[in-house]
């Protein structure tokens, strides 16, 4: 099992290139901002938004594009992340470096609260969403993007477990569809998005697989082993999904989560 702090130092890691980690894909299909789907229908004048998990801004960035009169609050635990918040917007955005788990937001302050790729690196993702609930306003919306069943399924089969067992912290709309629920929120709709990335050798692959923190995740979010590429090669290799010259095509799986808090 991992903790916070665990995660903390691979991101702190990772933060430097944070936003070149897409460079490593030589192909990707599909929309790169599925939760934005969402969210521009609901975001209207007058609203506070809180992006969770923002990173160097990617959510906040299209909020404030929007151009929408709006109150956007951006947080991480990461300070060399925010660090790398685009100077632009951080007149229109709040930075808080804070864990979500134990924030000093008030109850019933957001009127919309995002997460995107956050959930599956969360020890106990209920605490999360159990404090999204506190600080969420009545009759206000959790939009959450995670990762899917298929994700990746060609190196790493899916095996119905929870999030916090999966080695890459999959679910499926049940199971997030059951989190949501059992931390009161109501009317969950889920949407299943699938695209196809394509690495042109095995060691982009193993270098995006680390700059996401994928790769750590496998470790537990310890100090990765010398091993950890031969590891990851034998994996890829014993279900027969990659050669080390060849090119690897990976199926990308996001579940796209809307809920809203009791009016």
């Amino acid at each position: 099992m991992f903790n916070t702090l665990d995660v903390l130092k691979v991101f702190s890691e990772q933060a430097l290139a944070w936003n070149g980690k897409n460079v490593l894909i030589s192909r990707k299909q599909g929309e790169t901002c599925r939760l934005m789907k969402f969210l521009k229908d609901l975001v209207s004048d007058g609203m506070t938004v809180l992006d969770v998990g923002t990173g160097t801004g990617k959510i906040a960035h299209r909020l404030t594009a929007l151009g929408k009169d709006i109150q956007i609050f951006a947080v991480d635990i990461v300070f060399d992340m925010l660090r790398k918040f685009g100077q632009e917007d951080k007149e229109t955005t709040a930075l808080c470096l804070t864990d979500i788990q134990r924030t000093c937001f008030r109850a019933n302050l957001f009127d919309i609260i995002t997460a995107q790729q956050v959930l599956h690196h969360l020890p106990n993702p209920a605490h999360v969403l159990d404090e999204a609930y506190r600080i969420l306003k009545p009759k206000g919306y959790i939009i959450i993007l995670t990762v899917g069943t298929e994700y990746q399924s060609e190196i790493f089969p899916y095996s119905d477990c929870p999030i916090t067992e999966d080695a890459l912290g999959r679910t499926n709309p049940e199971q997030i569809k059951a989190l949501l629920e059992g931390c009161g929120f109501l009317n969950c709709k889920i949407k299943n998005d699938f695209f196809q990335m394509r690495f042109d050798d095995f060691r982009s692959y193993f270098d995006f697989m680390k700059s996401i923190g994928s790769l750590n995740k496998l470790y537990n979010y310890k100090v990765l082993p010398s091993s950890a590429e031969d590891n990851l090669y034998k994996q890829a290799a014993s279900v027969g999904a990659t050669a080390k010259n060849g090119h690897i095509d990976i199926t990308g799986h996001y579940i796209t989560a809307l809920a809203k808090k009791e009016g």
